[in-house]
């Protein structure tokens, strides 16, 4: 291994590492938002005849969110695998 193909993995390997590091952080920010504020959507989304039964909307739809993420990445990947990521990553912004 040459001392240009050193630096060069370098560089690559601090790009993948950064790029990994903000995707995570963007989506557990997401996460974190989102249960910090469940009050505040409680409050605005569901019916607030009964608080405590809308807190508990409010947190199932964040468990639902949080247990259905995987089972998107299995079916993205596949997707991803078979028709390239490009594609893959199309369609689901188009989806959304």
């Amino acid at each position: 291994m040459t001392k240009d193909n050193q630096v060069e993995q370098k560089k690559t390997l601090k790009r993948v590492a950064s790029a990994s590091f903000i995707g995570n952080f963007v989506e557990w920010f997401d996460y974190a938002a989102y249960g910090f504020l469940a009050t505040v959507i409680a409050v605005v989304f569901f019916p607030q005849s009964d608080p405590l039964t809308a807190l508990m909307a409010a947190y199932a739809i964040f468990a639902i969110s949080f247990i259905l993420r995987p089972l998107g990445g299995i079916f993205w990947g596949h997707v991803g695998d078979k028709f390239g990521r490009k594609n893959a990553l199309s369609w689901s912004i188009i989806l959304m």
